[in-house]
């Protein structure tokens, strides 16, 4: 049976090849014979016989879901027999394959299978043909098997290529086989391959005894199924691949071969996910991916913030990734699976990203000393993780200094070397499995103070005569320590000698005698220590001879002198009149026609013109032309000329320049850069010069000489935002005079206000030998790019100025750094209040635009156009309240006279005046809901920008950090590590913050009071209520009557206690629990403040005198710029009336100490400005006046009262308080409420125009 079974195979193989080579013949197409074209190295066909069992089975359609037990087959493919291979193959692809349901008998034009060389390779041979979009997929560890009645053979056949086209045809006439049905029944189970059986039905009865031949074309594998057993066949398949089969049966064949294709469902569920975190994604991975991919399982990720559901995260395309994700941050993920529309697997987990490299650190600042630096700064607001630490570097040069620190936010630097620029870098760091994440670094310049500068280095000692000795010596730079060298050498008998270079020459000495030098340096702070020199002169052998010399050059310096004396006033005779040129035509076309105002117009005209971001201002300012081209300017130009322009850009013109007197051999010996002006109607009433460069000090004394000018106003610093502005051309107290060739300056007397400084200055002319008086008057508080911060300032300069005046005097020189724009608005200022009081009108563009023809670029801003707008506003509205104090009992007596008597007072027009400021500022800390309980009187609460913050102990600098560094700053500060205490900074008269003002502690504050005592340093606390003997906390909780207390970490302790009359003077001692000092203060109670106004006036004075001897008020130069503690706090009930009135009063006395005048009027004005309801009444403003002039004896005197007092104005800078910045957080805020801008910062030197910006310093309110 064997043999012959061979032999049919042989035979059917030949038949088959011959057919093949007619059908190339015969060019038959694809279409009419299906052909499947490989060349295997071998064939085996194998018989087996298909097991029915179907116990327990599941059926399924090839589309994966349960079917019915029986499905037909839609499509019919053929497979080569000759190319099977062993049962276990791997799979190449599945894409091409079609599903079949077993119903129907068409079959596809064309069907190409791969060829298969061996069992490891299984793709196809290189001779293969098959097409690559209908390749049949092999797989690993695909088995199909089946029993047979009889033992399995093979039959081996060499090499060839075989065309199929339908099963042998060997015997009888073909079988119908449309009818035969397949079943397919999978085993159950959660496995990734799937196995089951085949069962094969509606067996024609032709062919119920014969054996059936299946081949899977997937493995190329024939199934040999018996007609003596059931036909069924197991089989076993990954999941998500067809299983292909086409049957023949071996004696007869079927008319149409029977074939069938199965797609295996996906059945495998238990899929495990892992995630793998990064910084801003987190991936996921199935650990069946292969299988996902294969079965075309759509993946969908979504993740959540933990702490913020709101926002969705999905995957990225379509990679197993969800990207942008925030750093060391928890999400909520869900992972899911779909196949076919349904859900299989949906996984939820809860993961965290990794943490990245924080944000830059805030708030950086620095406090230096000599020989430290104390850093603070603030966390970043991006920490991305959980914040390991700080990397602090401090460089000089190419030193550098590292320091990590873990939690702190400061540090000290010790053992620097004085004054030096250092350069400090803080950037924060988070760790991430042992790897450092580096923020970015954030860096602050910060230079250490002067230093004791080194002993001095002698470098030669020499004799330039029989008595005179020439020392040299040297210190190199960085010994120094400090900003300038100034040598200093003394010796016994004779006058100390002061040198910008360490060279000395001293002569005069006696003869033969031996002298001690003493040389050492002064950096401008501290002297270093003296170098000693011995040095014994000689003989004076060349006594006569010196003499002789001596002699004739001295005659010969005096002819020399004679002659040029002569020249000068030869040459001075024949000097021509000044003749002014033409005004180019073009520069006046683009001027505007602007009538004058008048005074009872200037109020709303002002108010106009400020209106829609002051734009009329704008338009008026940009139309004045910044040069008037057709005035020459030539002599500035020339070369030996230039070195003496202090900006290039400004410079005057010739027609009308200051015109020194010639040195004879010295080129450009009279020029000067500096311009006559005229006044209001006096023409040359001011020269507008520049500051004085170092080398133009000397031609600046030649003008004050020449000009007979007797006052200098000097609107600038020498030195701003650490740019020169100016030269100090003065000597200072303790040089005491100055020489400039012929001219010697002595000082005789230097008087120091808050807001500008007189000097005396007595000239001697040693050529003329004739000696003059100069006053210098310095303003000092014009900010850099800006104006003055309120108008009544400038007013009063103008009267300390104008008070100095007299006929006999020449030109006022006025000077700032360039000479233009402070120097031209205080200019514009005097002349038209000159034209207020003689002609009731002002023509301030008018003026502006004759200064602009006498020197190019006056008035440089539009702040400061629309600045002196402000101050003639200023002046109408309010006129001028000061008054001396000789003249203070008779001015008041007229202020308080009712003429007539139906008539409020002048002094009750006065207060009427007085701007409320209600609701200027904003108050949001005080009215918070978490405050209110804090506060006594809801409508008593401090402004944000001025309110003192307490600083909560955690975030407070430690110990080591010295004494000067604790609690004395707000700056940085933020509302998380700050508490809210109702209290308010207010400016002393040295415009320093001199007073705290704060209501009297409740006993929930009481903690809050004294911390705010101790981290401000206060010295001294003034109360000014008594609780009543109802309630012992109605006005203020008796805080002094215990003896010793304790709060939180201070523990308060009354040392000592005295009544002095009217009032009662307390010592308390602080201690904090973790500090070693303590702090002492003390307390004024005052308990005759009951009733509206004090009992005792004397006794009030005689407290506030005391208070003020022992804590005077700091000054400006005293007072570190980020200082923020005070001397002085002082309270009544709310804070405000009485402690109002304090306030006013004790500035006022220092007024009347300091200068003699009082001004009662600005100076409620401004406390008004700095907390709600401060001297709210008529009463209270009387008593300033009464109780200062109850001081002073009767004497004569008069004020002068406004120009107008029909209209009330409220006139404010909002940058005028020197209070801390508003934060960045609350800044549209405040823009929105107060209308108010960034001031523009133009250079007055190099400006090439008017900046386009509206004026925002201040607002008008108005009160009808």
């Amino acid at each position: 049976m064997v043999l012959y079974l061979n032999s049919l195979m042989v035979l059917f193989l030949l038949q088959f090849q011959n057919c093949m080579a007619e059908e190339e013949k015969k060019d038959i197409t694809p279409s009419s014979s299906p052909i499947l074209n490989q060349t295997p190295p071998s064939a085996t066909i194998t018989a087996l016989t298909i097991n029915s069992t179907q116990s327990d089975f599941q059926s399924y359609s090839s589309d994966g879901l349960i079917a019915p037990p029986f499905s037909t087959s839609k499509d019919l493919l053929l497979a080569s027999t000759s190319s099977a291979v062993s049962s276990t193959l791997t799979p190449t692809s599945t894409d091409n394959l079609s599903s079949s349901t077993g119903d129907s008998q068409e079959s596809p034009s064309s069907t190409h299978a791969p060829t298969y060389t061996n069992k490891e390779d299984l793709s196809p041979a290189p001779n293969s043909s098959a097409d690559s979009t209908a390749r049949m997929p092999s797989y690993q560890g695909s088995t199909i098997s089946g029993l047979l009645n009889t033992s399995d053979f093979h039959t081996t056949i060499s090499p060839t290529t075989n065309f199929f086209t339908s099963p042998s045809h060997i015997g009888e006439t073909d079988i119908n086989c449309s009818e035969i049905k397949h079943k397919i029944v999978f085993n159950p189970g959660n496995n990734r391959v799937s196995s089951g059986i085949v069962t094969i039905e509606n067996i024609p009865k032709v062919a119920e005894n014969l054996t059936l031949n299946c081949t899977d074309i997937g493995t190329s594998q024939d199934i040999m199924i018996s007609q003596d057993t059931p036909y069924a066949f197991n089989f076993t398949k990954p999941q998500c691949t067809k299983l292909s089969v086409m049957c023949d049966f071996i004696n007869k064949s079927c008319s149409t071969p029977f074939s069938f294709t199965e797609m295996i469902p996906l059945n495998y569920r238990n899929f495990n996910l892992s995630v793998y975190e990064g910084q801003n994604s987190i991936r996921f991975e199935w650990d069946g991916k292969e299988l996902l991919n294969t079965c075309h399982v759509k993946e969908n990720y979504t993740c959540i913030e933990q702490n913020n559901p709101t926002e969705e995260y999905r995957q990225d395309d379509q990679t197993r990734k969800v990207t942008n994700l925030k750093p060391y941050t928890e999400y909520i993920c869900t992972a899911m699976l779909t196949y076919n529309g349904t859900v299989i697997n949906t996984t939820n987990i809860t993961t965290q990203t990794k943490a990245a490299k924080p944000g830059p650190i805030r708030n950086l600042y620095c406090k230096p000393s000599n020989t430290s630096i104390y850093v603070t700064w603030e966390a970043p607001e991006e920490r991305n993780g959980p914040l390991s630490g700080y990397i602090l570097s401090r460089q000089l040069d190419s030193e550098k200094d590292n320091v990590t620190l873990q939690k702190k936010h400061h540090h000290t630097f010790k053992n620097l070397e004085p004054y030096k620029n250092y350069t400090v870098c803080v950037k924060a760091f988070n760790r991430e499995q042992n790897i450092t994440l580096y923020g970015e670094g954030k860096n602050i310049k910060c230079n250490t103070t002067e230093g004791v500068p080194d002993k001095v280095t002698i470098v030669s000692t020499t004799f330039e005569g029989n008595n005179i000795i020439r020392i040299k010596c040297h210190l190199q730079k960085e010994k120094l320590k400090g900003p300038k060298a100034r040598f200093q050498l003394e010796f016994h008998g004779g006058k100390p000698k002061k040198h910008e270079e360490c060279d000395f020459q001293i002569s005069d000495l006696n003869y033969l005698t031996t002298y001690t030098f003493k040389i050492n340096v002064f950096n401008g702070v501290f002297s270093g220590p003296s170098q000693i020199v011995t040095v014994t002169t000689k003989y004076n052998d060349k006594a006569l001879i010196g003499f002789l010399v001596f002699f004739i050059v001295i005659t010969t310096l005096a002819l020399l002198l004679v002659l040029i004396k002569i020249y000068k006033l030869q040459r001075g005779s024949s000097r021509q009149c000044e003749i002014l040129p033409l005004v180019n035509q073009d520069d006046e076309k683009q001027l505007m026609n602007i009538d004058p105002i008048p005074v009872e117009l200037l109020l709303d005209t002002y108010k106009k013109k400020n209106a829609d971001e002051g734009r009329l201002f704008l338009d008026e300012f940009q139309s004045i032309p910044r040069v008037f081209s057709k005035f020459s300017i030539k002599e500035a130009r020339k070369s030996c000329n230039q070195t003496k322009n202090r900006y290039i850009d400004i410079l005057p013109y010739d027609d009308n320049r200051v015109v020194l007197s010639e040195i004879q051999g010295e080129l450009g010996s009279d020029y000067i850069n500096a311009s006559h002006v005229n006044g209001f109607k006096e023409p040359r009433k001011y020269i507008a010069a520049q500051g004085p460069k170092d080398e133009t000090i000397y031609d600046f004394w030649r003008m004050v000489w020449e000009q007979k000018s007797t006052i200098i106003v000097m609107v600038t610093r020498c030195e701003e935002g650490k740019r020169n502005k100016c030269a100090q051309y003065w000597p200072s107290l303790e040089d005491e005079s100055a020489t400039y060739n012929e001219i010697v300056v002595k000082i005789t007397e230097e008087k120091i206000f808050p807001d500008y400084i007189t000097r005396k200055l007595h000239i001697n002319n040693e050529r003329e030998r004739s000696e003059r008086d100069v006053t210098h008057i310095q303003f000092t508080v014009w900010p850099d790019h800006g104006v003055p911060d309120e108008p009544n300032l400038l007013l009063k300069l103008r009267r300390r100025v104008n008070a100095l005046s007299n006929f006999f005097s020449g030109p006022i020189i006025v000077h700032c750094s360039a000479g233009v724009g402070r120097t031209g608005t205080y200019m514009s200022i005097d002349a038209m209040l000159e034209g207020l009081e003689a002609e009731n009108r002002v023509n301030v563009y008018g003026y502006v635009v004759q200064l602009r023809r006498q020197r190019c670029l006056m008035v440089q801003v539009e702040s400061q156009y629309i600045f002196i707008h402000k101050c003639l506003v200023e002046y109408s509205q309010f006129g001028e309240t000061e008054i001396s104090i000789p003249e203070l009992p008779h001015s008041l007596n007229n202020l308080k006279t009712r003429d007539p008597p139906s008539e409020p007072s002048q002094l009750e027009s006065e207060f009427q005046r007085l701007p409320s400021y209600r609701n200027w500022r904003l108050q949001k800390a005080g009215i918070d809901q978490n405050n209110k309980d804090m506060n006594r009187n809801p409508k008593i609460v401090p402004y944000d920008f001025n309110r003192v913050q307490i600083k909560l102990e955690e975030e407070q600098p430690s110990e080591e950090n010295g004494e000067d560094s604790e609690y004395s700053s707000d700056e940085g500060e933020t509302e998380d590590d700050t508490k809210y205490i109702n209290a308010s900074y207010i400016i002393g008269y040295w415009g320093t913050r001199a007073i705290i003002a704060t209501q009297g502690p409740l006993g929930n504050t009481m903690p809050d009071f004294w911390q705010m005592i101790f981290q401000k340093k206060v010295k001294a606390i003034v109360t000014l209520s008594a609780p009543s003997q109802e309630n012992k906390e109605a006005a203020c909780f008796p805080y002094w009557e215990k003896k010793k207390e304790t709060y939180e970490d201070l523990e308060v302790e009354l040392t000592n206690e005295k009544s002095c009359g009217s009032y009662t003077e307390r010592t308390f001692e602080i201690t904090h629990s973790k500090k070693t000092d303590k702090r002492t203060v003390c307390q004024f109670h005052y308990e005759q403040w009951v009733e509206e106004l004090p009992g005792n006036f004397k006794e009030l004075l005689n407290m506030i005198e005391k208070i003020r001897k022992t804590y005077p008020d700091k000054r400006v130069e005293e007072s570190s710029k980020h200082d923020k503690s005070a001397s002085l706090v002082v309270h009544c009930s709310d804070g405000s009336q009485q402690t109002g009135t304090f306030c006013a009063l004790w500035n006022l006395l220092e007024s009347a100490h300091t200068e003699g005048v009082i001004d009662v009027f600005q100076t409620v004005k401004n406390i008004r400005k700095q907390r709600p309801g401060m001297v709210s009444s008529l009463e209270h403003y009387q008593f300033l006046y009464d109780i200062i002039a109850s001081t002073v004896p009767a004497q004569n005197g008069q004020i002068k009262t406004p120009i107008r007092q029909e209209d009330t104005v409220e006139i404010h800078n909002e940058l005028a308080m020197k209070a801390p910045v508003v934060k960045e957080s609350e800044k549209d805020a405040v823009q929105q409420e107060e209308e108010v801008e960034t001031k523009p910062k133009v250079d007055e030197s190099t400006s090439n125009g008017p900046t386009a910006a509206p004026f925002t310093e201040m607002t008008l309110r108005i009160d009808e």
